[in-house]
């Protein structure tokens, strides 16, 4: 057992997955035996809301809590891709894992891993195309093999 005497301070340190505000974490004794300010406790980590996955089994009522996992399903007919490639993911569904920021022993939020705006669920029977907009007086440049299908004009 550790004595503390008037003027004494110690540092409140939070398991890891929780965090205390740093104006929480020092307490000091005070002359008449009580700490300031009152201690109070450390709070659980939580990750962001999950955005919206169209056509996946994703839903908002998952548990954000550090070390909580989400795995994310398309429904039939939908298959998984990857946003920055737009090609079908090598992976049938995703988990996804709340983490601790690294390096960041007192962070108050943690972050989704891997990060849920990485992939979507799209038709297997269509396409996946991107859309490209061109100022009015701008030229654009297409290699011999490929196509480009513009909208009729109205």
């Amino acid at each position: 057992q550790k004595s503390f005497w008037s003027s004494n301070t110690t540092t409140v340190q939070c398991n890891q997955g929780y965090w205390l505000s740093e104006k929480d974490r020092t307490l000091q004794c005070t002359a008449s035996g009580v700490w300031k300010p009152l201690p109070q406790s450390c709070r659980p980590v939580q990750c962001p809301q999950l955005p919206t996955i169209p056509f996946s089994s994703l839903f908002n009522n998952v548990s954000r809590f550090y070390h909580s996992t989400v795995t994310v399903d398309c429904q039939d007919g939908y298959e998984l891709y990857e946003t920055e490639t737009l090609r079908v993911s090598s992976f049938q569904q995703v988990t996804l894992n709340c983490t601790l920021t690294l390096g960041d022993a007192f962070a108050e939020k943690g972050t989704w891993k891997p990060n849920p705006t990485s992939f979507f669920c799209h038709r297997r029977d269509r396409r996946v195309s991107t859309m490209a907009t061109f100022p009015p007086s701008s030229t654009a440049t297409f290699p011999p093999s490929s196509t480009a299908t513009f909208p009729p004009s109205s």
